[in-house]
C-alpha cells in the first residue's frame, strides 16, 4: 500500500489535471478516479487522503456542471 504522502501527492496531481481539463469527458474521468481514490484511502485508514479525494470529486462535479451549463440546448 502506498503511504498517505504518496496518496496526497497523487491527489494533488489530479487536482492540477482538473484545473487544466478542457473537455467534459476529462472532468468526468477525474471525478471517477477521485471517487476511487477516496474509497481506497478510507479502506486503508488514510483519512486525510480520503477527505482530499472527496474534495477533488466535488470540485470535478462542479466543473462538470459548468461545462453542462455552457452547452447549447
Amino acid at each position: 500500500m502506498p503511504d498517505q504522502t504518496t496518496a496526497l501527492q497523487n491527489i494533488d496531481a489530479a487536482r492540477m489535471y482538473l484545473q487544466e481539463a478542457g473537455k467534459l469527458s476529462d472532468v468526468i474521468s477525474i471525478r471517477d478516479k477521485a471517487m476511487a481514490m477516496a474509497a481506497y484511502a478510507e479502506a486503508q485508514g488514510a483519512s486525510d487522503a480520503a477527505q482530499m479525494a472527496k474534495e477533488l470529486q466535488l470540485r470535478a462535479e462542479r466543473k462538470a456542471g459548468t461545462f453542462l451549463a455552457d452547452m447549447d440546448k
